[in-house]
């Protein structure tokens, strides 16, 4: 495209986010490729698979391969691979959510050191798993990490990303929260939850879940792409809601009464195990980094957010 304003190579673009900013880049005037695991070898021969306005090329992370024509007038790398969270924790999968994030980042920092390339940022997908959990803390980017299997994977994560400074790119770390979106993520188990009539806070109830509307997360990442934003920044929305506050807000959405007894800590944990630290955990994050950096948000609310979503 003559008139295009830069070529994005997004991983991850088949995931939640990663559909949703694809449409937005392409909207802006953007020439989006895609990595996909799912399309066979990454030969140099290959010629990408077309899906509408955007040309989806072939790499294996684990076997750190890659189409390097993939690579050829990108101007910019959106990174958001990563393995879900969201399944138990078994070993394996505990290996598979570290691995799918940190073999991606390499075979990307691997191809670029080895070909002549334009890329001039990576725009690379983080957590606020980052941070321990606390109900007091409100969390900044300069705050320590956790020690946790979350806060591991994240600074590993985030490690990789930030090598890719050592071969002249800008590299941003988005550290995201919890995605409100009406078909992924927490927000349609706690909503089907509410209209089943079983809506009730989950352990004390006071933990806080750093939201943000998928939109406006999407939003974050073109501001990172064409701004000269470097470093951590966290992905989250201007408040925080407790988990009380976000049941009691879909509730009030979907017009239904909310139980008045919580769901204890020790039913979750004999039900999820590990992975009972997903509702438990309480990461309140600032946003107020990215803010300085000139971005305004669109849903600041949480009752206009879920109204957006879920009606």
């Amino acid at each position: 495209m003559s008139d295009s304003k830069g070529t994005i190579l997004i991983t991850g673009g088949n995931g939640l986010v990663g559909m949703r900013l694809t449409a937005m880049l392409l909207a802006q005037g953007f020439t989006v490729r895609h990595l996909s695991t799912s399309i066979g070898p990454s030969r140099a021969d290959d010629q990408p698979l077309v899906k509408g306005e955007v040309s989806v090329y072939g790499w294996n992370p684990a076997a750190g391969s890659i189409n390097p024509n993939a690579l050829e007038g990108v101007d910019h790398i959106v990174n958001l691979a990563g393995a879900s969270i969201a399944k138990r924790w078994t070993a394996e999968h505990r290996e598979l959510i570290r691995s799918s994030r940190v073999d991606s980042l390499r075979t990307l920092y691997e191809a670029l050191a080895f070909q002549e390339h334009q890329v001039s940022s990576l725009i690379s997908s983080s957590a606020v798993g980052f941070y321990p959990s606390s109900l007091e803390h409100v969390y900044c980017e300069d705050d320590e990490p956790s020690h946790d299997f979350l806060g591991e994977v994240c600074q590993e994560w985030e490690a990789e990303a930030k090598r890719f400074e050592d071969l002249g790119l800008r590299a941003v770390l988005l550290r995201t929260g919890i995605v409100l979106a009406e078909s992924s993520g927490a927000l349609p188990v706690i909503a089907r939850t509410v209209k089943w009539f079983l809506g009730a806070p989950l352990g004390s109830g006071k933990q806080v879940m750093p939201w943000i509307h998928l939109d406006d997360l999407c939003r974050m990442y073109s501001h990172a792409l064409n701004s000269g934003l470097k470093g951590a920044y966290n992905a989250v929305g201007i408040k925080g809601a407790t988990n009380a506050e976000m049941t009691r807000g879909v509730a009030r959405a979907l017009k239904r009464p909310v139980w008045p007894i919580n769901v204890p800590a020790f039913v979750l944990k004999a039900v999820l195990g590990d992975q009972s630290q997903l509702v438990l955990m309480s990461t309140a994050c600032s946003p107020e980094k990215m803010i300085r950096a000139g971005f305004t948000y669109r849903y600041s609310d949480l009752d206009v957010a879920l109204i957006d979503i879920l009606l």
